[in-house]
């Protein structure tokens, strides 16, 4: 793809960088954010670090809750920043697709005699929360389209009423 602000290999990204600030596109793109980092620790905490003694009981399980926790903490500094109906629209999406994975990876996994049964079963019973989280990120997106939708022929009405007032 041929780079607008450029000649052959000369690059003015100065330019580059303004031009698309003009346009409303973030500078920053491509770049690590503490979200990207909180869910890499989120992913570190569920496969690989165990940090809960084994004398404590359930702990396995206790880390698992702990690091859905940190990753739908991850997912929430992601997107809160964001308009309402992109925000929910890619969270829905995000939700799915992680929860998509985490009810069929374990059992990939366990095919491939990396994990146990019990872990196993146990990321698919906490990848049900994370179709929670999706089915709750879906409800609000079908309820800020239909309060946007609301809001637009309220509009168009408001315009009607005025243009026919207009005339009187």
């Amino acid at each position: 793809m041929k780079n607008r602000y450029s000649f052959y290999k000369i690059r003015f990204g100065r330019i580059e960088k303004l031009a698309n600030r003009r346009l409303g596109k973030s500078p920053d793109e491509g770049k690590l954010k503490f979200s990207d980092v909180v869910m890499f620790l989120a992913t570190l905490l569920l496969f690989g670090v165990h940090y809960i003694p084994e004398s404590v009981e359930y702990h396995r399980e206790i880390e698992i809750l702990i690091a859905v926790g940190v990753f739908g903490i991850g997912l929430f500094l992601t997107y809160y920043r964001m308009a309402p109906r992109p925000c929910w629209a890619k969270a829905s999406a995000a939700t799915a697709m992680l929860a998509l994975v985490w009810s069929v990876l374990p059992w990939i996994l366990l095919w491939a005699d990396e994990v146990d049964v019990e872990f196993a079963q146990n990321l698919t019973i906490c990848s049900a929360i994370m179709w929670l989280a999706f089915i709750c990120c879906f409800l609000r997106l079908r309820y800020i389209r239909r309060r946007s939708r609301q809001e637009i022929a309220m509009m168009r009405l408001r315009e009607k009423r005025r243009r026919k007032a207009q005339y009187l």
